[in-house]
């Protein structure tokens, strides 16, 4: 049995909503989760991973390295870029959450539009669509928006409000763009919800990730 770790910034509903996804996706596979939310706060006030940021979570991943794991995905996307790192680092393969999503956004091509509930998750998800596209040899446009108290609307204990204000940005956005990234794993409870409502794809990084994930171990 292949064991996967995850480790996230948050005690939210991503963690039960991307372990759901991964255990219907992969076969005979043991999850191991580690959460650290003091991660994600530290993140907020300098507004972007700084060493300390990166020290402590190269420990977690080392923590999960010491527990069996043959894989590690880091499900936050303000802290993706310490994924990157961590793969040239370390034995074992360390993905970010929203890579597979960024590579689809980029195949579909032409005006990529990135939603986010956070600040200090634009600029790491921007940057990580330039590198597919530079990769990939596509010219892509890239409009963001930050859906202004969302994310603190989810962390209050209020969705509807959350869904409300990504909802409003995705619908402005929509107007601008051939596709629609949702740059954090949290706002994926809204996948069905705004494609069934918005003219245009939405992506969201949990199901584009796990399908990589199950993609991955069949070379492990």
């Amino acid at each position: 049995m292949k064991k996967i770790a995850v480790i996230f910034t948050s005690f939210g509903p991503l963690v039960n909503n991307f372990k759901k996804i991964l255990n219907d996706t992969l076969e005979d596979c043991e999850l191991i989760c580690i959460a650290d939310d003091s991660l994600i706060r530290d993140v907020m006030r300098t507004g972007a991973p700084d060493e300390n940021v990166e020290k402590r979570t190269f420990l977690h991943i080392e923590s999960a390295i010491a527990a069996g794991a043959q894989m590690v995905v880091i499900a936050c996307s303000s802290v993706g870029q310490v994924a990157q790192a961590a793969d040239a680092k370390y034995s074992v393969p360390v993905i970010r959450i929203d890579d597979a999503m960024a590579m689809r956004a980029v195949a579909a091509g032409g005006k990529v539009g990135v939603i986010a509930s956070l600040e200090t998750t634009i600029e790491p998800t921007v940057k990580l669509l330039r590198q597919k596209a530079e990769a990939a040899g596509k010219d892509v446009e890239i409009i963001s928006r930050v859906a202004q108290g969302a994310y603190q609307a989810l962390g209050s204990g209020d969705p509807e409000t959350h869904d409300r204000l990504v909802t409003e940005a995705a619908e402005q956005l929509a107007k601008e763009t051939d596709v629609i990234l949702l740059a954090q794993g949290s706002m994926a409870r809204l996948d069905e919800p705004l494609n069934k409502v918005i003219p245009v794809p939405v992506l969201t990084s949990p199901k584009s990730c796990a399908l990589a994930v199950r993609e991955m171990l069949k070379s492990l």
